[in-house]
């Protein structure tokens, strides 16, 4: 463990703007969702952005090396952010993941997560439009955020998902987390269990990573041995929807 190496995340929940859109972090952006001079992020362009490309040339993957637009945002276009107790209803579901092990499942924590699950029930909500947690963070970004394979260029993704992170081995701890809760059969292709992760080198399965972070050799700042941190009473949700089994 180097102990002067950490990674950020931003905690978005209740924020009522993006606080992290700053020159000095991640970048602001004007009128028309182009960043500003920043001197880190101003050039960063779109890698995987154009759909209508690759559906009209048939590619199945992008070209990492071809880019074709800025990055460009505009928060609070789309959406809200998720408020701190849409998060906390996640930890009343003790499965990690439901039958189809698809958008459509119901009583999931990864769909729920996902945005596709309503976190006052825990009922997917796929075919509606509304999406929460994860989801709806993407969306409230608009552009280069909200479409999915490009969205890994803004560089406001990675604390994004730094934080979803935390939020997941919170629930790992919690739950005592093991490669057994993920499903073997019946997942989409590459979702199974012994499943490999893409496109990670040397390659590794889920199984491999369905462990807390201890046992990864990372951890976060304020979450105790047993997934708690000490604003968690803030977070709880004991408003049990369908699912809730606490």
């Amino acid at each position: 463990g180097d102990f002067h190496f950490a990674i950020p995340y931003w905690d978005w929940t209740n924020a009522t703007s993006c606080d992290v859109c700053t020159d000095d972090l991640f970048g602001e952006n004007d009128l028309e969702g182009l960043l500003s001079t920043s001197p880190y992020f101003s050039d960063w362009m779109e890698i995987c952005g154009d759909l209508e490309l690759y559906i009209e040339t048939g590619d199945e993957l992008c070209d990492p090396n071809f880019s074709t637009n800025p990055v460009t945002r505009n928060p609070g276009v789309g959406t809200r952010l998720p408020f701190k107790k849409e998060v906390g209803f996640l930890y009343n579901l003790d499965n990690f993941d439901t039958a189809p092990y698809s958008p459509l499942s119901n009583c999931s924590f990864r769909n729920v997560l996902g945005g596709n699950g309503e976190p006052e029930t825990g009922i997917s909500v796929y075919y509606k439009s509304e999406r929460f947690n994860h989801g709806m963070v993407h969306i409230y970004f608009g552009g280069t955020m909200s479409v999915v394979p490009s969205s890994v260029s803004d560089p406001v993704f990675w604390p994004h998902h730094s934080f979803i992170d935390k939020i997941i081995e919170m629930w790992f701890r919690q739950k005592n987390m093991t490669e057994e809760l993920i499903p073997v059969d019946g997942a989409p292709m590459g979702h199974g269990r012994f499943a490999y992760l893409v496109p990670n080198f040397p390659v590794i399965k889920h199984s491999d990573v369905a462990r807390r972070s201890l046992d990864l050799g990372y951890t976060y700042d304020d979450v105790d041995i047993n997934g708690f941190t000490p604003d968690f009473g803030d977070w709880y949700n004991d408003d049990c929807g369908a699912c809730c089994t606490s």
